[in-house]
């Protein structure tokens, strides 16, 4: 059933500003050597949409943060960003929490830094930010 599950799982892309104020203020985080995870239940509004039948349990939702501290060039911030998209599509889907939404801010170390240790880092902050969910849920 768990197969069943990641497979129809979706990530959605968060655009909104009011998205990215609300999850700001976000109570649960981790902070990893390369990233920043802020987490936050999905707003009621997209608990389901009926003009494409998607509830929440069926996807999350994932910002990108990557600001001009990082690099005064676009190019670079755009790399970095095409990266962590990639990275959430690559890592296992058991690693998020469905019916969330969060937001991926990049440190000013990432830039030189290799794609598979962003990569462990990213799946070290969300299996540390999966415990602490669960022991709340709990």
């Amino acid at each position: 059933m768990d197969k069943l599950i990641e497979s129809n799982l979706k990530i959605l892309n968060i655009k909104s500003s009011n998205d990215f104020k609300r999850l700001s203020t976000s109570k649960y985080k981790f902070f990893g050597k390369y990233l920043i995870i802020l987490c936050q239940p999905t707003d009621i509004k997209y608990n389901f949409n009926p003009l494409n039948g998607l509830n929440a349990k069926n996807y999350i939702r994932i910002g990108y943060t990557i600001s001009k501290k990082i690099s005064k060039l676009a190019t670079r911030r755009n790399k970095i960003k095409r990266r962590l998209r990639q990275l959430c599509k690559i890592i296992p889907k058991t690693h998020y929490v469905t019916n969330f939404d969060y937001n991926i801010i990049a440190k000013s170390q990432i830039i030189n830094t290799d794609f598979t240790e962003i990569k462990k880092d990213l799946e070290f902050c969300l299996k540390k930010l999966n415990l602490k969910l669960n022991d709340k849920k709990n």
